[in-house]
């Protein structure tokens, strides 16, 4: 929202406008696909720790 405001005050190109939005989108969706690949990562850990007897908790 403030990078908006930014963009409305200042002269920017549409151009420059358009590109800006694609880098968010892209961003915002590495972001969330991070997130998704993180949590499966401590799935997997966490059912590895499981089998070695750890009961799942870190010692």
């Amino acid at each position: 929202r403030l990078l908006n405001q930014v963009l409305d005050r200042n002269e920017v190109t549409v151009q420059e406008k358009t590109r800006i939005k694609v880098l968010q989108q892209v961003q915002a969706t590495a972001s969330r696909t991070q997130v998704k690949t993180q949590g499966s990562d401590l799935c997997a850990l966490h059912r590895v720790r499981k089998s070695e007897g750890h009961g799942g908790l870190v010692q």
